[in-house]
């Protein structure tokens, strides 16, 4: 079962542009090396940790799903939910975006 309220948080922050953004939960570890005589640049990162000093996988995973949607989905479309949501305050348009979005993804 999908939970609405948070698929429909998800799509609002997309549509204000306040989403995480997923590079800032997987901080660097050290600067960028050159493997030597040859072109590979290597990058090593860890998993960001929340307040409580856990790693913090549910945000993690939260700002994949919104890369996934900002990536697979038109900003236009977005924008257009948005508005109906502001218009009605009908989520319909927003979950349609998730039906579409799981349609993509192949998880329909």
């Amino acid at each position: 079962m999908i939970d609405e309220s948070a698929v429909v948080e998800q799509f609002l922050e997309l549509a204000r542009g306040t989403s995480s953004s997923l590079i800032s939960f997987l901080p660097a570890f050290e600067d960028a090396v050159t493997v030597p005589e040859t072109s590979t640049i290597v990058r090593t990162h860890f998993l960001a940790h929340d307040a409580n000093g856990a790693p913090a996988v549910e945000q993690l995973a939260g700002a994949m799903a919104s890369a996934a949607m900002d990536f697979c989905l038109a900003r236009s479309k977005i924008e257009r939910a948005y508005a109906e949501y502001e218009e009605t305050r009908s989520t319909a348009a927003i979950v349609s975006l998730n039906e579409l979005t799981c349609a993509v993804s192949g998880d329909a």
